[in-house]
């Protein structure tokens, strides 16, 4: 009878795909910091004298492509098109952690400004009202616009510390910031200095925002650069980790528009 030997070799497998399950007691993922030295994949083995081994992998230089959200488990399971959802003709539901955010279309806002001539844009207030139903509404919200994937760009929120270090360009940083989301009206009177969305806090269930400078601002990327973003505006909480949600009442978004219309000479 002969002997057989067998070789032994070592082999590694590779993955194109990783993903961060809740467990089932737990209502949701909210977030976690890839960037951060604490996140990170341990992995313990040992070999055949017994010794321990951990292997670290850390993320913050992974980058992803792909984010996906899994509603089996709450009130939207089996839906597969958001945008074919509807609810009754009073109110809409903004719920950040069921993946519920509310548009408002701005384009009639944006058309009325293009129809004016000579006009002085003094003052301009959003106002969004709330159902009585929002028992727990959202703190406060910002508004960023919808682009063209039915998403909004974000990125250069993120970057403003790059910015404030004097790593960006803070004019270019800037202009994409006016065109991703409604800049406060500190933004544009601080000049050089730190730029952020606006922050619309509720108070007797209305959101109440001044925008006199930003519509200002679109309106001109408009009409000399041909810019044309702030179409829709989607309403995010600035907590991104809240359980809180809010129910807008249809028919409560109000622009009120104040201007000075010059006379002919």
């Amino acid at each position: 009878m002969k002997n057989k030997r067998i070789r032994r070799e070592r082999s590694n497998a590779y993955t194109n795909e990783f993903a961060f399950v809740p467990a089932v007691e737990n209502e949701a993922l909210l977030s976690f910091d890839l960037i951060s030295d604490e996140t990170k994949i341990l992995i313990y083995s040992r070999d055949p004298s017994d010794s321990l081994f951990i292997t670290q992998l850390k993320f913050n230089s992974v980058h992803f492509t792909q984010l996906d959200r899994n509603k089996s488990d709450t009130d939207l399971a089996g839906l597969s098109n958001l945008d074919s959802l509807q609810f009754a003709d009073d109110f809409s539901i903004f719920n950040p952690l069921q993946g519920l955010f509310t548009v408002l279309d701005f384009s009639e806002v944006m058309l009325f400004l293009y129809q004016l001539d000579d006009f002085i844009l003094n003052n301009v207030e959003l106002e969004v009202g709330l159902t009585t139903a929002s028992t727990d509404p959202i703190a406060g919200v910002n508004f960023y616009a919808l682009n063209q994937e039915s998403g909004i760009n974000g990125n250069v929120f993120a970057s403003l510390d790059l910015v404030l270090a004097g790593n960006l360009d803070y004019v270019s940083t800037f202009n994409q910031a006016a065109n991703d989301f409604l800049l406060s009206e500190e933004s544009f009177i601080a000049g050089a200095g730190a730029f952020s969305p606006v922050i619309s806090e509720v108070s007797e269930l209305t959101y109440n925002s001044m925008i006199t400078l930003a519509l200002e601002d679109q309106y001109l990327r408009k009409t000399f650069l041909g810019e044309d973003t702030f179409e829709k505006l989607v309403m995010i909480a600035e907590d991104r980790l809240t359980f809180n949600q809010s129910f807008i009442e249809r028919g409560s978004v109000t622009v009120k528009i104040y201007y000075t219309k010059s006379k002919g000479l």
